[in-house]
């Protein structure tokens, strides 16, 4: 959720807003392209859109993205549990009773 700010803080308001916009054009652009595509060929998945349009090497490459990204967030995933567990359940047990406290003393 940082990453915003922080691109705020490096490249200032100006440039920092034109980026935004950009990336926000570019977002726009490529749900159209996918949209359309989609109801020209009447395919519905990303994999037989690439397949139908750019051949067999884009429908693999699409099915790699789709496996490494599965793949990278299993690992993250793996990181945070593993960091639950060693520090122990009792901290994190702790932690919830904390929250639960904070937000009962708050009513």
């Amino acid at each position: 959720m940082m990453a915003i700010p922080r691109a705020y803080y490096l490249l200032g308001a100006l440039l920092g807003t034109a980026m935004l916009v950009a990336v926000a054009c570019l977002t726009y652009w490529t749900k159209a392209v996918l949209v359309d595509g989609s109801a020209a060929t009447g395919r519905s998945s990303y994999a037989s859109l690439a397949w139908v349009t750019c051949g067999r090497g884009a429908a693999l490459a699409v099915q790699l993205a789709v496996w490494a990204f599965c793949f990278g967030f299993m690992i993250i995933y793996l990181v945070v549990i593993g960091a639950w567990t060693y520090c122990g359940f009792e901290s994190v047990f702790c932690v919830c009773c904390l929250c639960l406290y904070i937000s009962a003393a708050s009513n």
